[in-house]
């Protein structure tokens, strides 16, 4: 995922921790989202507003 040199970190998203550990095979960051973003019925707003939230210092452009 880094070879593309095109971005500062990578990120997935999840409550699950075997896609955790896949992604931080591949060296992504994980966010280990809320109870209430990681329903079928939250929405996918939701979970970038908790995600924005929960790391006020990363830089999104």
């Amino acid at each position: 995922m880094h070879k593309a040199k095109c971005f500062h970190s990578i990120w997935v998203s999840t409550d699950s921790e075997v896609i955790a550990d896949c992604a931080r095979a591949e060296e992504a960051e994980v966010h280990w989202r809320a109870p209430y973003t990681a329903t079928d019925d939250a929405s996918s707003v939701s979970a970038v507003q908790e995600f924005i939230k929960s790391h006020p210092g990363l830089y999104i452009p």
